[in-house]
């Protein structure tokens, strides 16, 4: 009877045991990162060259969702310099990262309370664009 008694531990025990072991399939899913505030058209507010002066400027920047976390940006900015004019434009992806309000595109792009920071790259070096919608 102790034999049985024994057995009928164990086995109520192994069944106890896969009983609680979990259903996960344990894959390893990145979470979606919701940017979806930050998607849409923008019209550039102002822009300044490397030496962090104002520069006459007109454009557009589009975001939007590629694949999970990325999204595509579309830029068509033109600058005025005296009497010379260059258009930048540029379509690029980004990986999307949140950080409490702070939704980042890369390491050099970033929205923030409705404002889309930019960095812009010309032939004069790396500009930086503030744009809203």
């Amino acid at each position: 009877m102790k034999k049985l008694y024994s057995f009928l531990t164990l086995f109520f025990s192994i069944a106890l045991l896969f009983g609680c072991s979990s259903d996960d399939d344990n894959t390893n899913t990145v979470p979606t990162v919701d940017f979806d505030v930050a998607i849409g058209s923008y019209t550039l507010r102002s822009i300044s060259n490397t030496a962090g002066q104002a520069v006459t400027g007109s454009g557009t920047l589009t975001v939007k969702r590629e694949n999970g976390n990325t999204a595509g940006f579309t830029y068509a900015v033109t600058l005025k310099s005296g009497t010379s004019t260059s258009n930048v434009n540029i379509t690029n992806t980004y990986t999307v990262s949140v950080a409490g309000t702070k939704i980042s595109f890369g390491t050099d792009h970033y929205y923030q309370s409705g404002t889309l920071y930019a960095s812009i790259p010309t032939g004069s070096g790396i500009y930086t664009a503030v744009f809203t919608k």
